[in-house]
């Protein structure tokens, strides 16, 4: 069902395409793909993330992209030094001690994009 190059393609809905596009790139490190009237077409590894403008950007109350890491402390490190602020929580399951959450074993960390779309990193626990 994937081809070799590119597993997956997300949509992410924004209300100004050349400001997600420079958060994108500048701070997350994704590369250009392609730029068309439809949207601006972004690549992380074997994933395609597509910027579409829309007047729902920012609205989810959910992660629209979770990247799985190996080092989620060493990634944060990075986003921290690239100007991204890393959100906290503290209800239910979910409590975050400088900027991560342990559920289960698995560490997650959340942060907003450009547009106010809420992003992850996440670290899973070893399933050997």
């Amino acid at each position: 069902m994937a081809n070799r190059r590119h597993s997956l393609q997300v949509s992410i809905p924004v209300q100004d395409r050349q400001r997600a596009k420079a958060f994108y790139i500048g701070k997350l490190g994704l590369k250009l793909v392609n730029e068309h009237e439809f949207g601006t077409v972004l690549a992380a590894y074997q994933t395609r993330i597509s910027l579409v403008e829309s007047e729902d950007a920012g609205r989810a109350g959910y992660s629209l992209v979770t990247w799985m890491v190996n080092d989620i402390d060493r990634h944060m490190t990075k986003l921290r030094r690239a100007g991204i602020e890393f959100m906290s929580f503290d209800f239910g399951a979910i409590r975050t001690v400088d900027g991560k959450a342990e559920i289960d074993g698995d560490y997650v960390a959340w942060f907003k994009d450009s547009e106010g779309n809420l992003l992850a990193i996440a670290q899973l626990a070893d399933t050997d």
